[in-house]
């Protein structure tokens, strides 16, 4: 009895004897470990995948039996959606946070959450019905934990390349690269605002135009290291309802690419632009988060079109800043 006891301990609550690798071989049991600590049996919950591979999604969970149902769990899926979707969107919050791949990978990952851009020609594959502006990615998103962001970006990783294998993607060698992220400076602390020199970058001079009295002031802000392709900044100011702005700059060829052809589909005054340089295109964004959009919209009724003359002076005075950071002065 205590022998049969001793083994149904191990079995419920450890991963010995346990599967090698999960969701059809996109990830091995090592990288799930990574990512889903403590201690029970890993179990995938769930497994969705479409013969052309873009129709993607998996659960895997760390199940113990003397514990209950809130353990660690994660979904990976693929998603179809703009390249620059985790740039400025109510789902991927503070993007200046997380920590951003170097080399040809486009892609990020926090502690709860990673994406990964497949390679541009990955898209040649999809049915003619999907916007042209749209692009295949990976998603992952950690509940009820914590991971390293390198743990998770390995997971999307491992999950982009498998589903690059189904697509016969040509252009993937990047996929086969060890992970390697750079986080954002200071430790990802908020640090006060230089109005002068915003975001770190030097001549970046936020207009008068950008502030309300009372209701957004200069504050605090945070953003990511130079080393990578794809830069973010997110800016906090000080005013009820933590309104906040977040600019971005990427020199990604898998997310300008995507974006350029977005651009077709952008509002004149969408704060989105792809510049063509010598070297290649940047990327040049500006999101208006509506704890700071809905205050300066109420800010028409004392001072017409200033919501316009505010965003139009913050992208033009950030776009310049980022032409200039990012050696792209000449312009053919």
């Amino acid at each position: 009895m205590t022998l049969v006891a001793a083994g149904l301990f191990t079995w419920w609550n450890t991963d010995v004897l346990g599967r090698k690798e999960f969701c059809n071989q996109a990830f091995t049991s090592s990288e799930m470990n990574a990512v889903l600590g403590g201690s029970g049996r890993l179990t995938q919950k769930s497994v969705y995948e479409e013969d052309d591979t873009y129709g993607f999604s998996c659960t895997v969970q760390r199940t113990n039996r003397f514990i209950g149902n809130s353990q660690p769990q994660i979904k990976v899926e693929d998603t179809i959606d703009t390249a620059d979707f985790a740039l400025g969107s109510l789902v991927w919050k503070k993007p200046s946070g997380s920590s951003y791949f170097t080399g040809k990978i486009t892609g990020a990952a926090s502690e709860s959450e990673a994406w990964v851009l497949l390679p541009s020609d990955c898209r040649d594959g999809m049915p003619s019905t999907v916007r042209k502006d749209l692009v295949p990615s990976v998603e992952v998103h950690l509940t009820q934990g914590r991971a390293t962001p390198e743990a998770l970006a390995q997971v999307a990783m491992s999950t982009a390349r498998h589903m690059a294998k189904g697509l016969d993607c040509a252009d993937a060698e990047g996929l086969d690269a060890p992970v390697r992220l750079q986080g954002p400076v200071n430790e990802g602390k908020p640090v006060r605002t230089d109005r002068d020199n915003a975001c770190g970058l030097k001549g970046f001079r936020l207009p008068e135009v950008a502030f309300i009295a009372g209701k957004a002031k200069p504050g605090t802000e945070r953003f990511t290291g130079g080393d990578t392709q794809t830069w973010v900044c997110d800016l906090m100011l000080r005013g009820p309802g933590e309104p906040q702005i977040t600019f971005s700059i990427s020199e990604a060829p898998d997310l300008t690419d995507g974006a350029r052809r977005g651009m077709e589909r952008a509002s004149p005054n969408s704060g989105r632009t792809v510049v063509k340089c010598v070297n290649g295109d940047l990327y040049a964004s500006m999101y208006l988060w509506d704890s700071y959009a809905y205050p300066m919209l109420d800010q028409e009724e004392q001072d017409a079109g200033a919501y316009e003359k505010a965003h139009e002076a913050l992208f033009d005075a950030f776009l310049k800043t980022a032409v200039k950071e990012r050696g792209c002065n000449n312009r053919p």
